[in-house]
């Protein structure tokens, strides 16, 4: 009599992620599927394109008013990301820049060849200034 093979089950193991920290990685330009290409990729990814942010209170306000971040022309994206690097190199932007800084910078980028970019960049600013201003308990 022939042994009758084990088949064995492969099971998907559930991967338990615990979240201790109350701040989360928060990328300034989102949502990924749209600046998921060439030169709007890296710019998402440059590394002043993101920061540490409080999970429960200002990232989720930012996300759920703000659904994402429209793309502009990649040659302008190319453009802004060449700056940003040519600031880098001059020390005028840090890893240690503030939220509000940052987007500062982007949006005095975009303001005049991509308003619809810097329209959810100045909304992402003012949602920022309001979770600052208030007054901490």
């Amino acid at each position: 009599m022939a042994k009758l093979k084990k088949h064995k089950k492969h099971r998907k193991r559930k991967i338990v992620r615990l979240e201790t920290s109350a701040l989360n990685r928060h990328h300034l330009l989102w949502m990924r599927k749209m600046w998921n290409s060439g030169s709007l990729r890296e710019l998402r990814e440059f590394y002043y394109c993101k920061v540490n942010i409080p999970r429960d209170t200002i990232h989720k306000e930012i996300h759920e008013r703000i659904p994402f971040v429209p793309t502009p022309n990649p040659k302008y994206a190319r453009f802004v990301l060449n700056e940003l690097k040519h600031l880098d190199e001059l020390g005028a932007i840090k890893e240690d820049d503030s939220v509000e800084k940052r987007l500062c910078v982007l949006i005095c980028y975009f303001d005049c060849i991509e308003q619809k970019t810097a329209s959810a960049l100045w909304e992402q600013l003012k949602i920022v200034r309001e979770y600052n201003d208030e007054p901490s308990e």
